[in-house]
């Protein structure tokens, strides 16, 4: 194996080891929810790079939570007026049975 191969792999293992530590010290989401986040996780996420904020640890639950903190967002406004949906019923539908 040339010495170019063996340093992607060993990135590309070192990689999925880090993952993994991380995966296993994962705070309950409902944890967070009740708790909030400490202010340690929120320095971590600002100083994180991209694929530490998406290897689903802590920081990754911070970030995806707070998004809009990190990425550019807008609220684009709606130029078209508003329209009723149409109804069309279908009573067909109730009457349909299927055995799980």
């Amino acid at each position: 194996m040339d010495r170019q191969r063996f340093s992607v792999l060993a990135g590309v293992l070192g990689a999925l080891m880090a993952t993994t530590s991380t995966a296993q010290d994962r705070t309950p989401i409902e944890d967070f929810i009740q708790n909030g986040f400490p202010l340690e996780l929120a320095q971590e996420a600002l100083s994180a790079d991209l694929p530490h904020l998406l290897s689903g640890g802590d920081t990754a639950v911070y970030f995806n939570f707070d998004a809009s903190e990190f990425l550019p967002t807008a609220v684009l406004p709606r130029r078209v007026p508003t329209m009723a949906l149409g109804e069309h019923p279908m009573p067909e539908t109730g009457g349909i049975k299927v055995e799980t």
